[in-house]
Order: C-alpha cells, then sequence, then structure tokens
C-alpha cells in the first residue's frame, strides 16, 4: 500500500509540472501547483507547501566562487606579489587564494583579492566566513587585513587587520555585517610586505558571505573572539555612526549541503552572446531532489534571455524567458536526483557592454525530495563581467582595487 501511494504521488507530481506549461506566466503558479503535488488534504505536515514556506526562509550565498572551486567571481591587482589560485595549501577542495610573497626575493608589495557585491535591504542576518592560514614567517611590519571598501574605493570598515606572523595552521574567521545590509560594497583581502626581513604570505579558502531571512537565523558557533583591535589604514575616511570596525562575530548560517549556483563567465571585446551554466550540486543518495523551482534574475536593460537548453536529467524541466528581467525554471525527476549536474545552459545577448559586469542573482522557490520533503539548500549568484583589451584603462575589469590602498 506504501509502495501503490508513493507511486501516485510522484504521477501526481508529473501531472502537476505538465500543467507548469500554461502557468509559469501566471501569480497562480505555485499555489496551483501545490494543490496537484500536496492533494486538498492540507493536514500533511511533508507537503510541498511547508517544504516551499521553508526553502524560502533559506540563506543565499552572495559571493561568486567563494570555494576557489569554479572560474571567475575574485579579482587579483597587478602588484609586485599578485595574488593567485593555487591547489596547495587548501583548507577543503583542489583550490585556495594565495596573497603575498611565498617564494623569491622580499619586495614592497600589496598582494590583494577583491569581490564587488550588494548586501540585500531585508536580510535579517548577514555573516561573513573565512578560513585562512598566515605564514609563520614575516616581521612585525608585514600585516595581513580584511576591508570592506564603497564602491568609489574609500574605506568603509577595517574588519580585521594583523600584523607579523601567523601560525601557519587554518583558522575561520568570522564577522557579521547586518548592519551593513542595503549597502554595495567590495570585500577586499589584502597582505602587505614591508620588503625587509622575512616574507609573510597568507591562503584563503571556503570564503562565504551568506544573507538568512527570520525564519533561518544563523545559528551561533564557538568561533574564537578576535582579540586584536583593527585600525583602519592611515589615511582612511574618519567613520561616522554604524561604520566602527568590528573585531568579533558569534553566528554563522548552516545552509544545507545543497546548492544552486549561476556560473561567473567572461565576455570577450566584441562577444555579443553569452552562455552561463545554472548548475545543482551536492545531491546524493540521501538526499535526492524531485522537485526543483527556481528563478534567475537579470538586468534586462543590459542582458535580453535568449535561449535555455535543459538538462534531460528530470522528467520534465521547463524553462520560462517570457518575462524581461527573469528566468524561471521548473522541474520534477519522479526517482531524484542523485548526483551533481548542469540544470540548463542560460544564453544571454548582451545589449550594453560597457555597463558589465553585471550579476545573476539565484532566487530558490522550492527545493523538496521525491516524497515533497524539504531539502536545505543555499544558493550562489552567478557574473558575466568583461574582459578587458590591454591598455584600456575605461574598462570596469581593470579598475585595480588595489591602487587606493597602495597610495593612501
Amino acid at each position: 500500500m506504501a509502495h501503490n501511494f508513493r507511486s501516485h504521488r510522484r504521477q501526481q507530481r508529473i501531472a502537476a509540472i505538465l500543467l507548469l506549461s500554461a502557468l509559469l506566466a501566471s501569480q497562480q503558479l505555485f499555489s496551483e501547483l501545490f494543490f496537484w503535488l500536496d492533494g486538498p488534504d492540507t493536514s500533511s505536515s511533508h507537503g510541498l507547501q511547508a517544504a516551499v514556506a521553508q526553502s524560502l526562509a533559506a540563506c543565499q550565498e552572495l559571493l561568486v566562487n567563494g570555494d576557489l572551486e569554479a572560474s571567475g567571481g575574485w579579482q587579483f591587482g597587478p602588484t609586485p606579489a599578485p595574488g593567485a589560485v593555487v591547489n596547495t595549501p587548501v583548507h577543503s577542495g583542489s583550490f585556495a587564494i594565495r596573497l603575498g610573497i611565498a617564494g623569491g626575493a622580499n619586495a614592497v608589495a600589496y598582494s590583494t583579492a577583491y569581490q564587488p557585491v550588494t548586501l540585500p535591504a531585508a536580510a535579517e542576518q548577514i555573516v561573513l566566513t573565512f578560513w585562512e592560514r598566515p605564514s609563520a614567517t614575516g616581521d612585525s611590519a608585514d600585516y595581513r587585513e580584511v576591508v570592506l571598501l564603497r564602491p568609489n574605493l574609500t574605506v568603509l570598515r577595517t574588519l580585521e587587520r594583523q600584523n607579523g606572523a601567523g601560525s601557519d595552521q587554518w583558522a575561520q574567521r568570522t564577522f557579521d555585517l547586518t548592519d551593513l545590509r542595503g549597502q554595495s560594497i567590495v570585500l577586499y583581502f589584502n597582505v602587505y610586505n614591508n620588503g625587509a626581513g622575512a616574507t609573510l604570505v597568507n591562503y584563503l579558502d571556503d570564503i562565504s558571505l551568506q544573507s538568512c531571512d527570520g525564519a533561518a537565523t544563523a545559528t551561533p558557533v564557538d568561533t574564537p573572539a578576535v582579540t586584536e583591535t583593527p585600525t583602519p589604514p592611515p589615511t582612511a575616511t574618519t567613520s561616522g555612526p554604524g561604520e566602527t570596525p568590528v573585531a568579533t562575530a558569534t553566528t554563522t548560517p548552516l545552509p544545507g549541503s545543497l546548492l544552486v549556483r549561476a556560473g561567473a563567465v567572461a565576455v570577450g571585446e566584441g562577444q555579443v552572446a553569452v552562455n552561463v551554466p545554472l548548475e545543482l550540486t551536492g545531491a546524493t543518495n540521501e538526499s535526492s531532489v524531485g522537485v526543483l523551482s527556481v528563478d534567475v534574475q537579470y538586468d534586462a536593460s543590459v542582458l535580453n534571455a535568449i535561449a535555455c537548453p535543459l538538462s534531460d536529467a528530470f522528467d520534465l524541466l521547463l524553462c520560462n524567458l517570457a518575462v524581461p528581467g527573469v528566468i524561471q525554471l521548473a522541474g520534477v525527476a519522479a526517482t531524484g536526483i542523485r548526483s551533481d549536474l548542469q540544470v540548463a545552459d542560460l544564453g544571454f545577448e548582451v545589449l550594453q557592454p560597457d555597463r558589465l559586469p553585471t550579476q545573476l542573482t539565484v532566487q530558490l522557490d522550492a527545493i523538496a525530495d521525491t516524497e515533497g520533503d524539504v531539502l536545505g539548500a543555499s544558493v550562489q549568484n552567478g557574473q558575466i563581467r568583461a574582459v578587458c583589451p590591454p591598455g584600456d584603462d575605461s574598462c570596469v575589469a581593470d579598475s585595480y582595487l588595489y591602487l587606493p590602498l597602495v597610495q593612501r
């Protein structure tokens, strides 16, 4: 009997997804879908309506390529000791960021990695976490720092500055940025070597900036408090109310292992079309995905969505490009998705290359297993940026953020 009931529910899901072609452009899309998935019996505690209510409360990853396992997202200033992605040492996965001088002659050098990001105004909590491994070398004049810049590249807040050698061990840092919600910032990591004595290098991995709503408030963790008092750069703008440097934070969000992410790709000079992968990662036998509904929002004045080739791993997967500024995808897999896959290959026409980079915002509307039970998941936004021709100082991708700090 239980087997027949599950089969019946799967048949209902297939029937429901068939309705999506007529409902995707309708405001009644999800209420109609929930009815067909769960039936008129609203007493079920494991219906998809409950699943979606919880998934809408999930945390959202704001950074592109924070785990360094893909391409894009991070930019590196062309200093005498430029930062780079390396394959050792790493905290997890296969890659990490290296800043500083890892070998060779000492030099006066900044070494930087940075990424612009907008903090959602409606977020209940925004938390930055990352793992770092500072070398056991470096003298007292060398330092590593984490700085938040305004879009005009002035210093908004210095989260932390540490002088001298480290422990050469991985340690997690956590900072609460909730009071900055609604602002656009540049997350900026830097290592400075003074050119004398020992050299300092720092490795960064698993960098995450999570925005959570009220029902997914970040859970406290036992992160040691930072005892150092961070100081702003010598010529940093005087902090006003709400801009006091913050040295500690005691919370971090706990998203599910499932991740829906859009890629980060570069557009060459004269290129008018680009494809961006939309991927689902983290699916396993224990957390197979039976229902997925996701929107990808974009700036319709910069991009035009023109294509949406889909994975055949779903029994039915539909894509709606009719509404400017958003791509809507919804699908059902009766037997469940149990491994990483590319859900779709999103095709865009670039209308205004001079306005790149532009962000692709991923919004997860529903994700559940084959029984309709909610699955914990997070999202990662994508980005389309320009590849600048040599010597074109007006190109956005050639805006080297280390310069204002070098000249401070």
